[in-house]
C-alpha cells in the first residue's frame, strides 16, 4: 500500500534543502545545526527543535550518499517508510493510552498498530502533483510532527489516569518538544490539556485532585512560556513569510474545503483530471485486499469478544474528552493555516491539501480504525459488516490503484530530479553527470531554484569526492 509513496521522486523543498544548504554553510554535522538554529530564531517560526533536526537531516542525507554509497532517492524512500511507519505506531500508542485511561477498554499496543497501519495505509492519497503534499513530500514538517502531536495526547491520557511525578514530568518536556517542533501542535497540547482538566474534575473530591491541578498547571505553562518566548524572538519576522501573514477573509472557506479534503476519496476528482481520465488496472491489488480481510478477520477473532455489560466499569468521560482532543488537535492544525495567504491561495478547491493534512488524516484513519474494531468485536448484524469490509475494500483498491498512476505520472514528469540525486555517486563519470546536470537545467526553475542546487551540488560533490560535479558548469553567484 505505501509503495506508490515511498517511489515518488524526491520534488520541491525536499530536492533543494540538501544541496542549497551547503552551498550556504557548507560540510559538517554542527554546522547544519547552527544553521537550523539560526532559521528557527530568525526566521518566521520559532522552531528550535524543529529546524535543527530539519538542518541535520540534510546533512546526513549527503552525507550517507557521499561516505556509505546509499543512494539519495534510496534514503528518502526509507525515510518516508521510517516515518509513515512509525507515526502509525504514535496513533496506536495514543489509543492504547486512552483505552487504559478509560479503564482498560481499548485494544493492546500490537492490535492497534495493526487496525491503524491497515486503516491510515490505505486511505492515504497522493496529492503531490497539485498541492504541497505532506504524503509524498515533506516526511519531517508532515508526520513527524503528527506522530509528536498524538505522542502528546496520549501521555496527557496516562497522566489523567495517574497523575505520578515521573509522568508529569515526561508529558510536560514532551509538550513543550511538540511546540518547538512545530507549533501546529500547539492543538495536541490544547487537546491533552482539555483530557487532564477532565481528569481534575473526576477527581475533584479525591486525594489524587492536588497531583492532578499541578499536572495540567505545569502541562501547560510550560509550553506557553516557550511560545511566549519564541513569539517575542521572531515576532517581528512574520510578515517576510505568506504562510505566516494572516488573512481572515478567506479562512472560513479555506477550512470548510479543508475538512472535506480530509477524507477518504475527496481527491479522486482531482487525481483524475490530472491523469486524464486514465485508470489503470493492477492486478494484484486483488489478492492484497482479500489479504487484507483474511487478516482482519483473524486478528479480530484473536481478541475476545465485547459483551456490552464490559462497558459498565468503563469511563465514558474521559472517552469523549480523548475524541474531542483529537478532534481539536486536527481542528487546530487546519485552522491555524487556513487563517494564511500562502494556505488560501495554494488551496483553490476540495481536493489541495497542506500540511495540516497529516494531522487530520491521522485523526480520521484513527477513528475508522476505532470504528472498524467496534464492528469486529461486536454483534452486529451480517449486512452491516458485508457493507462495511465491501466499502473499505473498494476504498483501498481504488486509492491504490489511484496512487500508483500518480507515483507513475510523478516519476515520469520528475525524471531530471531523480536522475540528478542518482548521479551524485563517485562511480559515475563526469560525463553522465554533466549530462544529468544540464538536462535538470534545460527545465526551467525559478532562479534562487537553480543556483541553490547548481552551486550546492558543484561544492558538495567537491567537498566529498574532490573534483566538481561537473567541471563544464561554473558557479552561478
Amino acid at each position: 500500500m505505501l509503495f506508490p509513496i515511498l517511489a515518488s521522486p524526491v520534488i520541491a523543498d525536499d530536492f533543494f534543502n540538501p544541496f542549497s544548504q551547503f552551498d550556504e554553510v557548507g560540510a559538517g554535522m554542527w554546522a547544519a545545526v547552527a544553521f537550523g538554529w539560526n532559521g528557527a530564531t530568525q526566521g518566521a517560526s520559532f522552531r528550535i527543535v524543529g529546524n535543527p533536526l530539519g538542518a541535520g537531516f540534510n546533512w546526513l542525507w549527503l552525507w550517507s550518499a557521499a561516505r556509505l554509497g546509499v543512494s539519495m532517492t534510496t534514503f528518502f524512500a526509507v525515510t518516508k517508510y521510517v516515518v509513515l511507519v512509525s507515526c502509525a505506531g504514535c496513533i496506536a500508542w495514543c489509543w492504547k493510552a486512552a483505552g487504559e485511561a478509560c479503564g482498560g477498554r481499548g485494544p493492546t499496543l500490537r492490535s492497534a498498530f495493526v487496525w491503524v497501519s491497515v486503516v491510515f495505509f490505505a486511505t492515504l492519497q497522493i496529492h503531490a502533483p497539485w498541492s504541497n503534499d505532506p504524503v509524498a513530500n515533506y516526511p519531517l514538517a508532515g508526520y513527524v510532527a503528527a506522530g509528536i502531536g498524538f505522542l502528546v495526547i496520549g501521555a496527557a491520557c496516562r497522566v489523567g489516569a495517574q497523575p505520578t511525578l515521573r509522568r508529569i514530568a515526561t508529558s510536560s518536556v514532551l509538550a513543550t518538544c511538540a511546540v518547538l517542533y512545530y507549533e501546529i501542535n500547539i492543538g495536541a497540547v490544547a487537546g491533552g490539556a482539555l483530557v487532564l482538566a477532565y481528569g481534575c474534575w473526576r477527581m475533584r473530591r479525591g486525594p489524587s485532585m492536588s497531583a492532578s491541578l499541578v499536572a495540567l498547571t505545569v502541562f501547560v505553562c510550560v509550553p506557553a512560556s516557550f511560545i511566549l518566548v519564541g513569539r517575542s524572538v521572531t515576532g517581528g519576522n512574520t510578515g517576510t513569510y505568506a504562510g505566516t501573514t494572516v488573512r481572515l477573509s478567506g479562512a472560513p472557506t479555506t477550512f470548510a474545503r479543508g475538512f472535506v479534503s480530509s477524507l477518504p476519496g475527496s481527491a479522486w476528482r482531482l487525481s483524475i483530471q490530472t491523469l486524464g481520465g486514465q485508470l489503470a488496472v493492477v492486478f494484484f491489488v486483488f489478492a492484497t485486499v482479500f489479504l487484507v480481510a483474511w487478516v482482519f478477520r483473524w486478528w479480530s477473532s484473536s481478541e475476545p469478544s465485547a459483551d456490552p455489560t464490559d462497558a459498565d466499569g468503563s469511563d465514558i468521560g474521559i472517552a469523549v474528552a480523548v475524541v474531542c482532543a483529537i478532534g481539536l488537535y486536527a481542528s487546530f492544525a487546519l485552522a491555524l493555516q487556513s487563517i494564511t495567504i500562502k494556505v488560501q491561495d495554494e488551496a483553490p478547491a476540495v481536493g489541495y491539501v497542506y500540511t495540516w493534512y497529516a494531522m487530520t488524516s491521522c485523526a480520521v484513519a484513527l477513528g475508522l480504525a476505532a470504528a472498524a474494531r467496534y464492528l469486529s468485536m461486536r454483534p452486529a448484524s451480517a449486512r452491516v459488516r458485508y457493507v462495511a469490509v465491501g466499502l473499505g475494500l473498494s476504498v483501498l483498491f481504488v486509492q491504490n490503484t489511484v496512487n500508483w498512476r500518480l507515483s507513475e505520472q510523478l516519476t515520469t514528469s520528475y525524471a531530471a530530479n531523480r536522475r540528478l540525486l542518482d548521479a551524485f555517486d563517485q562511480d559515475i563519470v563526469p560525463v553522465a553527470r554533466c549530462a544529468a546536470l544540464i538536462q535538470w537545467q534545460t527545465i526551467v526553475w525559478p532562479d534562487y531554484y537553480e543556483s541553490g542546487i547548481t552551486d550546492g551540488i558543484q561544492e558538495a560533490f567537491d567537498y566529498y569526492f574532490g573534483e566538481p560535479f561537473c567541471p563544464l558548469i561554473g558557479p552561478t553567484d
